[in-house]
């Protein structure tokens, strides 16, 4: 299975970077509108993750998410998204940037641009220990298991 990568998408830029923020006018108005929006999926425990009990976000991404907004002066703001929906929300400007443990695929690739990734990942897969059908690998990989997965998120090399 491939290993997903974590990376920041930066739009439609051309390449990362601020300067190109700049460039395509998009940090002037993220800072004249003193809010960064930030594309989430907030299902991945550890990445970004809302409690559901809570409500409140936690995570890696969560928390870079926070830093970037200190570094720019500004607010930020969460917008939910999903690995189905990712591609139109940043094209059609739902967010400046995205950050939820997102693989680079080809479609991914010819619409966004990436930042280096900062964390690689396995795909998991989990249950519980009481589980009297899938205590391995081996328990899955048989004629009649049906394996399911977030839309748009299982990638295979």
């Amino acid at each position: 299975m491939r290993a997903l990568r974590v990376v920041l998408l930066l739009g439609l830029l051309g390449a990362p970077g601020a300067q190109l923020w700049a460039a395509d006018g998009r940090l002037p108005r993220i800072e004249a509108a003193g809010a960064l929006r930030v594309c989430i999926w907030p299902d991945y425990y550890g990445i970004s993750f809302r409690n559901p009990k809570t409500l409140q976000l936690a995570g890696i991404d969560i928390d870079n998410a926070q830093a970037l907004g200190r570094e720019l002066g500004v607010a930020v703001n969460f917008v939910d998204s999903s690995f189905a929906t990712l591609i139109e929300d940043l094209t059609a400007d739902r967010c400046d940037i995205a950050m939820f443990a997102i693989g680079i695929t080809p479609p991914r690739q010819a619409k966004l641009r990436f930042t280096a990734p900062y964390l690689a990942s396995d795909i998991y897969a989990i249950t519980t220990r009481t589980n009297r059908r899938i205590a391995s690998w081996a328990d899955i990989d048989k004629a009649g298991s049906v394996v399911v997965v977030a839309k748009g998120r299982c990638t295979s090399r």
